[in-house]
């Protein structure tokens, strides 16, 4: 093999480990989002899985039941959002030094 099938072999290598470093890491950081002004509250991890759900006491009733499914929804998905986000910015500081040409939607799920 050539000097630059080796270099980029290896940089492949690199960048696979790097790579799998970046998801352990991706799953200790946290993004949280509210809706109803607070009384729901929701934590993704950087793997965009939903790790809480906090409901405040006081909405829980049954005629609120409606209004508090609908805060559920508008907080998952802001949280679920805003960890594709990180996980994008993640992937970009790995992969800022690599000249990889801008593909939209390389990276993201």
């Amino acid at each position: 093999m050539n000097e630059n099938m080796l270099q980029m072999m290896g940089k492949l290598q690199k960048f696979q480990e790097d790579m799998a470093k970046m998801q352990i890491d991706l799953k200790g950081k946290s993004v949280e989002a509210a809706a109803g002004e607070g009384a729901v509250l929701v934590t993704a991890n950087g793997q965009q899985q939903i790790t809480a759900v906090v409901i405040t006491p006081e909405v829980m009733s049954a005629e609120n039941a409606g209004q508090v499914q609908s805060w559920l929804i508008e907080a998952i998905n802001e949280a679920l959002r805003k960890a594709q986000e990180l996980a994008k910015c993640e992937m970009e500081k790995l992969t800022q030094d690599m000249n990889l040409p801008n593909i939209p939607g390389l990276f993201e799920r």
